[in-house]
């Protein structure tokens, strides 16, 4: 048996698929729920512009 143990809630039964690729997955989706927000930053100049949008996937 697979368990998901989340911060503060009861374990539960994880009933997907068994292969790594479902598994992983799962993972993804729990972790992107659970993801705290990306920084905001205040666009002041160009600089900022360019390595926001230059070195960071939108």
């Amino acid at each position: 048996t697979i368990k998901i143990f989340q911060k503060g809630e009861e374990p539960v039964d994880y009933e997907g698929g068994r292969t790594k690729a479902d598994i992983v997955a799962r993972a993804l989706d729990l972790f992107s729920e659970s993801a705290p927000p990306p920084e905001i930053l205040e666009i002041l100049s160009e600089d900022i512009v360019k390595k926001t949008c230059e070195e960071h996937q939108l």
